[in-house]
């Protein structure tokens, strides 16, 4: 459940973000009471929206204010499906990206411009381990521990595999 201070920390890192093409964030009261909605299945967290506006940023930065004001569109997440209808106000001078709504939703349909965020790169089980072990050993000069996490991550698989097995018999 996301409250409002929480909402008020994603909306001052979305302005910080922002701020470097000239837009300032907003966030409509309807969009944390959708936020917290039941609808949504699985919770919307803070971590997957400031995860959704970095991402947006990076992909899509330059181009949003290239839409101009009274522009329409909806930020849409491919990883968790969240989706976020905005619309650009000229307020002062200033673009003011303002989130009307979230919400959780596959295959969610809309007239205006899609904004997609997808992740970065799909990684195996396999290679996140390895990856994980060496930032591990790189950052905490930790090269001997007992069990490499990407050992774990095979043990656990395996007792998978086994059970998997055990049941189709």
């Amino acid at each position: 459940m996301i409250s409002k201070s929480d909402l008020d920390a994603i909306e001052r890192y979305a302005d910080k973000l922002f701020a470097k093409v000239g837009i300032d964030v907003e966030f409509t009261r309807h969009f944390l009471d959708r936020a917290n909605d039941a609808r949504n299945k699985k919770d919307i967290n803070t971590a997957e929206l400031t995860r959704l506006f970095k991402q947006t940023y990076k992909k899509h930065g330059k181009s949003i204010p290239k839409l101009g004001p009274d522009a329409e569109a909806v930020i849409k997440d491919m990883k968790t499906d969240i989706n976020v209808p905005f619309v650009l106000n000229l307020n002062r001078g200033e673009l003011e990206l303002v989130a009307k709504t979230v919400m959780r939703k596959k295959n969610f349909k809309t007239p205006d411009r899609e904004l997609a965020v997808e992740m970065a790169k799909r990684n195996t089980p396999a290679k996140a381990g390895k990856d994980f072990d060496t930032f591990f050993e790189k950052h905490c000069g930790k090269k001997n521990r007992k069990e490499s996490t990407l050992s774990k991550v095979n043990g656990t698989l395996k007792k998978v595999n086994e059970l998997t097995l055990k049941t189709k018999r």
